[in-house]
């Protein structure tokens, strides 16, 4: 099928496409839990990425190949996909280089609040310390920031 022809779609709505670079299987999951349907990750190959539309346009998930292969070994108990509104507006916070205190400031609550939900945030994202949050993070924090 040439290139500038549309691409029939057997639903009359739009759908989420997300693509960059580097995904890790939290953003993956993070993205999916959003209503993404589909994924694609740049370092995939022109074919990979074309046998994605054609798939998704016949009902199935639009992953390309190494999303795919990425998610099979993702494990889903962990993840932004996890965090509640709040807790990612405190991990936010704080990866913008906010402390402790003034995130409290900003959110209204007492620092041992936002300690918890910090706590939480860690637990959830299955790491141990905050210069872990923004890899933790992955790629869904560009889309926080809007």
């Amino acid at each position: 099928m040439p290139l500038d022809v549309p691409i029939p779609s057997i639903r009359q709505r739009t759908i989420s496409v997300v693509y960059g670079e580097n995904f890790t299987p939290t953003c993956v999951h993070w993205w999916l839990e959003r209503g993404a349907v589909g994924i694609w990750d740049l370092k995939d190959s022109f074919d990979d990425i074309q046998n994605g539309i054609f798939t998704a346009n016949v009902g199935k998930p639009l992953l390309s190949r190494g999303i795919d292969k990425m998610l099979s070994t993702a494990d889903s108990n962990v993840g932004m996909h996890r965090l509640s509104k709040r807790e990612l507006q405190v991990a936010k916070l704080l990866v913008l280089g906010n402390s402790t205190r003034e995130v409290s400031s900003q959110l209204g609550v007492t620092e041992g609040t936002i300690k918890n939900q910090r706590k939480s945030v860690y637990r959830k994202l299955g790491i141990v310390r905050a210069s872990q949050l923004p890899h933790a993070m992955g790629n869904g924090f560009a889309h926080l920031q809007k």
